[in-house]
């Protein structure tokens, strides 16, 4: 019997989607010494930010090859097709970009009704009214 390619695809991203939890900020002793508090960083919120995705990193091949472009594209209509077009429709109304993180998500985020790609634990959604974009705030690094 011949399995078909679309349930075979269909299985690895079955099983790639949460298979291995990205690492998560580390506040534990190491050698007796207490690290401090983790320090984080601000990025575009952009493809490759989110979770789905992550575990594929940079390799290819038959099956992770197609699994990682439809994450991809995925993540950019979210960012670059929806997200991106709601603030410049919403400034060309209002004359002015959101000014507060709660004023993002309640006129553009729920307005749209838009879904933003779940963020690995750890990282948060922030909308930086100075910058004027959707950010991520993550652990250093990573």
């Amino acid at each position: 019997m011949r399995t078909s390619p679309f349930i075979v695809l269909l299985i690895v991203v079955i099983f790639s989607i949460g298979c291995k939890e990205p690492k998560s900020p580390d506040t534990s002793a190491v050698d007796g010494q207490q690290k401090g508090p983790v320090e984080m960083e601000r990025v575009v919120a952009e493809v490759g930010v989110a979770k789905q995705g992550r575990v594929i990193g940079d390799k290819e091949g038959f099956l992770r090859t197609p699994v990682k472009a439809l994450f991809t594209a995925k993540q950019k209509v979210a960012f670059e097709f929806k997200v991106k077009p709601a603030v410049n429709l919403y400034e060309a109304e209002n004359g002015f970009k959101p000014k507060t993180h709660e004023e993002f998500m309640e006129k553009i985020i729920k307005f749209n009704e838009i879904e933003v790609p779940e963020l690995p634990a750890g990282h948060s959604y922030v909308w930086d009214p100075k910058v004027g974009e959707l950010m991520v705030d993550r652990p250093k690094g990573e």
